[in-house]
Formats: structure tokens, C-alpha cells, sequence
């Protein structure tokens, strides 16, 4: 990939984003229009990153792009932030989870975003960035932190090309479950259409799209319910259930058991349970295809 260089119309002023591609797929994510507006960009590959530097580019901070973080782009990454020290990076991704993000902090990496990257998200990093570019002139130098960070597990799974079509739906779900989530918005985050998205989301994850999004918002109640101060019908609208009628049922028809005999339970939960006899809290199974068709 060779470098591309955005010159805007009045570059005075605006900061040089380098923008580095480590998809596992190869295929080039689209620049976010706050960055590509606000910023004179160079876009490079892995390999480019060094060409660039020998060639003497000022770089006032970077951009990791990923779509599915591996061990190799995450070791890369670790790399680049010992080599430009006192370069803020930024990493954006398509595939996000909690542990992947506590990673990045760990790292030192200056700010995580996620795709599709609400303009907001790109305006509060770009403010944050700006403030430090106000300072650098009154920084030294820093030199680099030895500090080993242990690489999440969800990156050891993720060396090749992912083979689910429907991954960035099923990324974006997982952490914007409580969301009004549109099953045609995911087919177009997909580049599906709404019919074979749908058929294709079964194909390869199991289980209907509504029937996912339903058994991420029950999943994730289970752990707001062992809050005894939140009332279960505010734990129904956390999660993203507009009906906290209709939360109930789905969560008996998935638990087999009500909100609030689950939370009963989990104050009253025993000591380690004697050998051979289930805990019925941990052995809870859910059936969440059934409910599908019943969601508001």
C-alpha cells in the first residue's frame, strides 16, 4: 500500500494524522470525516510506517485502525508506541469487547473508539488532542515505559480473516445492546441486504438477529439484578426492553425463573453447594429463539 496524502485547503494550523491500516482482511476502513476534515493525512500500511518516518514526516499524532484485533496487530501496536513515545495513537476498531479496550488503556494507547464511530466520539478525541498539541511546546521528551501488558485473550482467536459476514453487527450489538438497534441498519453496517442479512445472521451465529439482541439484554440483566437498589423495572429499560411486562416474560421463557425470584435467589445463594447437587443460578439455560417473534 503506498502513502496517500490529504492536503486540505488551508493546512495551516491543522495537525498531521498518520493513519495506519492493520486489518487482518487487508481491506481499507473509511476515515472518519471528523478526522479527515480536521486533520492532513497520511495513510500508510504497517510497512509505511517506517517509510515514512525515514522520509522525515511530522506526525502530530496516529491512527491504529483495525477491524478484528490479532496478536500480531496488537504486538505491532506496542511496537509503535515505543518507537514515536511522545506521539499520541489512537486506536479504532471494528471488532470491540471489554477486554480488548482495558488492553488498550493498559498500553498507554491515548483513546479507543469503536465502528462505526459516532461523530461525537471523533469531535471529543479531536478536542483532547488539540489541548496536548497546545502543550507540546512546554513538554520534554519522554522516554519509553517497560511495561508488559498481557494480551487479551479475544486476540489469540483472531489471526486470519474472519469468516462470519455478519461479525461487525454482531460487534456493534455487544456493546450497543441497550440501544433502538434497526435489523436493516446491520444488514447495511454488513453490506447486506435486509433479506439476506437476516438469513445469513441465522446461517452463522445460530439464532435469529432479534433472538441475539434479546439474549445480550437478558445476559446482561442477570448482572443488574444482583444490584438489590435497582428496581427491575429499571433494569428492564438499562438493558433496552421498552415493556418491563415484556422483559419479564422473556426473561422466565429464557431463565425459567422472574426477575425478581432470580434476585431472591441470588441474595439467599448459599455457600459453595454440596457435590452433585446443581447450583440453580449458574445452571440456568436459556430459549432465546422463541422469543423473537414476541419483541416490541
Amino acid at each position: 500500500m503506498e502513502e496517500q496524502t490529504k492536503h486540505m485547503d488551508d493546512p495551516a494550523g491543522q495537525p498531521t494524522l498518520l493513519w495506519v491500516d492493520v486489518s487482518v482482511s487487508g481491506e481499507q476502513q473509511e476515515i472518519p470525516d471528523g478526522f479527515a476534515a480536521a486533520c492532513r493525512v497520511v495513510r500508510v500500511d504497517r510497512d509505511g510506517v517506517d517509510r515514512a518516518r525515514s522520509r522525515g514526516v511530522s506526525v502530530d499524532f496516529m491512527v491504529a485502525s483495525f477491524d478484528y484485533p490479532d496478536i500480531d496487530g496488537l504486538k505491532f501496536l506496542e511496537a509503535l508506541k515505543r518507537q514515536w513515545v511522545s506521539t499520541p495513537v489512537v486506536m479504532v476498531t471494528v471488532h470491540h469487547s471489554e477486554e480488548i479496550a482495558v488492553w488498550a488503556l493498559r498500553a498507554r494507547v491515548w483513546d479507543y473508539l469503536v465502528r462505526p464511530t459516532p461523530a461525537a466520539d471523533v469531535q471529543r478525541c479531536l478536542a483532547g488532542l488539540k489541548r496536548i498539541f497546545r502543550m507540546r511546546e512546554r513538554q520534554g521528551s519522554r522516554k519509553a515505559c517497560a511495561v508488559e501488558t498481557p494480551l487479551p485473550r479475544d486476540a489469540r482467536f483472531r489471526s486470519q480473516k474472519p469468516c462470519r459476514r455478519v461479525e461487525p453487527a454482531v460487534s456493534f450489538m455487544a456493546s450497543h445492546y441497550y440501544e433502538a438497534i434497526r435489523e436493516a441498519e446491520m444488514a447495511e453496517l454488513c453490506g447486506l441486504s435486509p433479506h439476506r442479512f437476516s438469513r445469513v445472521f441465522r446461517e452463522e451465529m445460530g439464532i435469529t438477529f432479534q433472538a441475539h439482541l434479546v439474549a445480550l439484554r437478558l445476559e446482561r440483566a442477570k448482572a443488574l439484578l444482583a444490584n438489590p437498589s435497582v428496581p427491575v423495572t429499571d433494569v428492564a429499560y438499562t438493558v433496552g426492553f421498552n415493556s418491563p411486562s415484556y422483559f419479564a416474560r422473556a426473561f422466565r421463557g429464557a431463565f425459567d425463573v422472574s426477575p425478581s425470584d432470580f434476585r431472591a435467589r441470588a441474595q439467599k445463594r448459599p455457600a459453595p453447594l454440596k457435590r452433585g447437587k446443581p447450583d440453580p443460578l449458574t445452571d440456568l439455560t436459556g430459549q432465546f429463539a422463541s422469543l423473537a417473534a414476541a419483541t416490541p
